[in-house]
């Protein structure tokens, strides 16, 4: 079974892109998929990863810091278009980011890979001929999954290739292209859809998966189920500002996994009690956690910034004005270059490529949710209770003091204000923050040793990320 996947990692990948540049050999071997067993593998085998978290170095948690003998050049040079928010005024090509690290090219390219080649098990799934019922549930298991798995990467492609969702303009607005069938060419030109398009394409497929993923075939967290699937709607209906929807969809996750993350908890055992920080980023991150509803497994890829020049700065004097204890690691005592404590984990055994796992969807995400819904359908009390889960939970020096400055609040910007905050602090350095940058055109200002990078929030295209120069060359990009 281990051949498989070998296997379906040689087929033509994405939409645009010539096989040589992808693939290790030039081989079609779609005729080996013949059985059940070697469709779940190869559906298992497209469990979607965080290729977003390169975002985090678009968002106003970064700074530069040039620090004498403390940064790689190579590295600083290759993480700069993200930081200096050249990838969203122009294409650039593959080599102008890291090779093994996050990037809009690396997300560009795995999104596009998991559609491509969920369509092709759709195909497979198709043209399988069931000889019992326990064969037709595992099929339709599979089927869902692959649905699952294609609105997910749909969606991170939207949402990072395209302006955010508006309904006066979502009809007009050119998405990335859009992926509407398996296809083996080298080269195969797929059109651009509007963002539209995407969102009633993404729904379609995940209320169509809804219907059919069966959560005893469930292999781990890496894959969808019953839940995931909801806290994706819940994501979805969220960014769509269709708030009744983000509340139905938010309500049905939480009925049925309400577990959030005592990160006070955790911080008491590991670090106040054992002074244990690496511990404590491996607890944080262990994939039992409760409220861990999905997971990826591709995170060492993260060792590439710490070594960069850029660093959690802003965040961590954020957190500080707040009361909010954030902790930081210094990876040399020599340089004054930090991470967030909930990497140490990672950065002390970078050498040996362990990974830990980044959290795809959490219980504490769809409480967050279902409070910024709340807000806009004028629930003021109940978005200031779910509010208050999270601030329980977390680690507020004045934690009195902060939930009273919440309750002080009565109008809907205060509350939006609050919870962009609330949700900025619970999820620092796991790319969400420029998601929510981007959904309300909040201004982002970065400074470098090249000078000064401005998005002054006042355009919507001005957070969209160009594709890559390798797509662009084959066609006229809208």
């Amino acid at each position: 079974m281990k051949q498989l996947f070998n296997y379906l990692i040689l087929f033509c990948l994405l939409l645009s892109y010539s096989c040589s540049d992808l693939l290790e050999e030039k081989v079609d071997n779609r005729t080996l998929i013949t059985s059940l067993d070697e469709i779940e593998y190869g559906v298992a085998n497209l469990a979607p990863r965080a290729d977003y978290l390169f975002t985090d170095l678009m968002s106003d948690d970064y700074t530069f810091k040039n620090i004498a003998g403390g940064v790689n050049g190579t590295l600083r040079d290759q993480v700069r278009p993200i930081y200096e928010f050249t990838v969203t005024k122009q294409s650039l090509t593959k080599t102008s980011f890291i090779s093994s690290g996050f990037s809009p090219y690396m997300a560009w390219r795995r999104y596009y890979y998991r559609i491509n080649n969920a369509w092709l098990m759709l195909k497979k799934i198709e043209e399988y001929k069931p000889q019992s019922n326990s064969e037709k549930e595992r099929l339709l298991n599979a089927k869902s999954e692959c649905l699952a798995i294609k609105a997910y990467c749909n969606f991170m492609l939207v949402n990072l290739y395209a302006k955010q969702y508006d309904a006066s303009t979502a009809s007009s607005d050119f998405g990335p292209p859009f992926i509407d069938g398996y296809s083996a060419k080298s080269v195969e030109i797929f059109p651009q859809k509007s963002v539209e398009f995407y969102y009633n394409n993404i729904e379609k497929d995940l209320l169509e998966a809804l219907k059919g993923i069966n959560d005893d075939k469930r292999i781990n967290k890496l894959h969808f189920n019953t839940v995931s699937i909801k806290a994706l709607l819940s994501r979805l209906y969220l960014y769509k500002k269709d708030w009744k929807k983000c509340i139905k969809y938010s309500s049905e996750t939480l009925e049925e996994n309400n577990k959030l993350l005592a990160i006070n908890k955790l911080i008491d055992k590991y670090i106040v009690q054992k002074n244990d920080l690496t511990e404590y980023s491996k607890q944080y991150f262990n994939p039992d956690q409760e409220s861990y509803i999905q997971v990826s497994d591709n995170t060492f890829q993260l060792i590439s910034y710490f070594y960069s020049g850029f660093y959690p700065y802003p965040i961590q004097e954020f957190a500080g004005n707040v009361g909010f204890a954030f902790y930081v690691i210094r990876t040399s005592p020599l340089f004054n270059d930090i991470i967030a404590d909930k990497w140490l984990y990672l950065e002390s055994r970078g050498s040996q490529r362990l990974q830990i796992m980044m959290p795809l969807f959490t219980v504490d995400e769809v409480v967050l949710n279902r409070a910024e819904a709340y807000i806009y359908n004028n629930q003021f009390a109940e978005a200031k209770a779910e509010i208050s889960k999270i601030l329980d939970l977390d680690v507020y020096r004045n934690l009195t003091k902060r939930k009273a400055d919440l309750n002080a609040i009565n109008t809907k910007e205060g509350l939006t204000k609050f919870l962009l905050e609330t949700r900025r602090l619970r999820f620092f350095c796991e790319g969400m923050r420029w998601f929510d940058l981007k959904r309300y055109q909040l201004p982002i200002t970065h400074t470098s040793d090249a000078g000064e990078f401005k998005i002054d929030g006042t355009n919507p295209s001005d957070y969209v990320i160009k594709p890559p120069v390798e797509e662009i060359d084959f066609r006229d990009y809208k």
